[in-house]
């Protein structure tokens, strides 16, 4: 009698299970930053419900299981584990809202930021490696500029389609898997540095410009679309690495424009040319070009502006190359 009994509750799971409305969280209310420290979970093998985040800032400290889709509309979002969206079929990331990596490793099935209506600023941002799809086909649509600075690894067979040379973010790296693709469409301007490893294609329609920074961990395809063109400046080894080591151009109607600096004296591709787009060489008097690689199947123009190349000569010769 008299005695007071002290309980403390803590929330250790939480199931999904509407996959219409969603779990819907909002912390904009609270004076300080809230942990989600609860374990997030399928309701059971069939039902995979939604999970929404509508504003305040949020830090998700636990690793989830759960599949269902995750929607940010407001507010930040961090991780602080791997796997704090568990492995969601789908991140959508709202303009307005932010979603923080933390520098964790994470899986979705497909991410859409931003949206072809209203593009978003740095709704993507901290470091980290973020995987889009499980191998099977896919897509996800970046709309906007971000300033994530880790590796988006695109599954196989995944299709990641932006709209801004910093889409992913500068410093940020795509890996390629088997058969995958990054698609820049109606990017104009601008100096893409965003770095390229592994074997899938980059794919470049109705956008205008440079690319620059190391590739050379890139072995796969630039192609050239329609209205699809990209330029590359400097010394031999910096448009080297820019292009990638042995990659191949694939003129589809697009074009590539190529400026080796002042005082090089020969830029030589290991490129492989396809296709029937227009390869244009600037240079000065006394500079050449040509290619290292025999295996070029080109049937477009290539246009030489101050820059010379000799043709024919001994087998594998680089001239032998250019003819």
């Amino acid at each position: 009698e008299g005695n007071t009994l002290y309980a403390y509750l803590r929330l250790s799971e939480i199931q999904l299970a509407d996959t219409t409305d969603g779990l819907k969280l909002n912390a904009s209310e609270l004076s300080t930053d809230t942990t989600l420290s609860a374990t997030i979970t399928d309701y059971d093998e069939t039902t995979a419900g939604k999970i929404v985040f509508e504003g305040g800032n949020i830090t998700i400290g636990g690793s989830n299981t759960y599949t269902g889709e995750t929607e940010v509309t407001g507010g930040t979002v961090t991780l602080a584990k791997n796997s704090g969206f568990g492995t969601t079929s789908k991140l959508s990331i709202a303009s307005g809202a932010k979603v923080d990596i933390g520098g964790y490793s994470q899986t979705v099935g497909s991410l859409v930021v931003g949206s072809r209506d209203q593009n978003a600023s740095n709704a993507l941002r901290g470091s980290g490696t973020l995987t889009l799809g499980t191998g099977q086909t896919g897509a996800s649509q970046i709309w906007g500029s971000n300033s994530f600075t880790g590796t988006i690894q695109l599954a196989a067979n995944h299709n990641l389609a932006i709209n801004s040379i910093a889409g992913i973010g500068g410093t940020a790296t795509v890996g390629f898997g088997d058969s995958s693709v990054l698609t820049i469409e109606g990017a104009t301007g601008g100096t893409f540095s965003t770095h390229l490893s592994g074997a899938g294609t980059v794919a470049v329609a109705n956008s205008t410009f440079n690319v620059s920074g190391n590739n050379t961990a890139f072995t796969g395809t630039w192609q050239l679309g329609s209205s699809g063109s990209i330029g590359v400046a400097g010394t031999s080894d910096a448009i080297n690495q820019a292009l990638g080591s042995g990659a191949k151009l694939n003129f589809g109607n697009g074009s590539l424009s190529l400026e080796l600096a002042t005082g090089e004296s020969a830029l030589t591709i290991d490129e492989v040319l396809l296709g029937a787009g227009s390869l244009v060489v600037k240079g000065t008097t006394g500079q050449t070009f040509g290619l290292s690689s025999s295996r070029s199947d080109f049937a477009g123009t290539l246009s030489l502006d101050g820059i010379g190349m000799t043709v024919g000569g001994a087998a594998d010769s680089i001239s032998a190359h250019n003819a």
